[in-house]
C-alpha cells in the first residue's frame, strides 16, 4: 500500500466516523445526494433529451470505476464537495 493510499484511508476513516456517528444523519445525507442527482437528471433530460442515455450510464460507470479505484473516487468526491461549496 502506497503512502498516498494510507493518507486517503486515514481521511476516509475520519469521514466515516463523522458521517456514521448516527444512522439518521447518514440516511438523511444519502437521500440528499439522491435528491441532488434527481434534480440534475431532470434538468439534463428536459434541456437535452438526446443525452438521456448518458445521464443513466455515466453514474453507473463512475460507480464501477470508483469501486475499483480509490484515487478516482477521491477525486470525484473532492469535485462534488467543491461544487457544493461553490453553489
Amino acid at each position: 500500500m502506497s503512502e498516498l493510499d494510507k493518507k486517503i484511508d486515514g481521511i476516509y476513516s475520519k469521514i466515516q466516523k463523522k458521517v456514521t456517528g448516527s444512522i439518521a444523519e447518514f440516511v438523511a445525507f444519502f437521500f440528499f445526494v439522491i435528491t441532488l442527482g434527481s434534480l440534475v437528471t431532470i434538468y439534463i433530460i428536459t434541456q437535452f433529451p438526446q443525452h438521456a442515455f448518458w445521464v443513466v450510464l455515466t453514474p453507473a460507470l463512475a460507480g464501477i470505476i470508483s469501486y475499483y479505484n480509490r484515487t478516482f473516487a477521491t477525486i470525484i468526491f473532492l469535485g462534488i464537495l467543491l461544487l457544493l461549496i461553490l453553489l
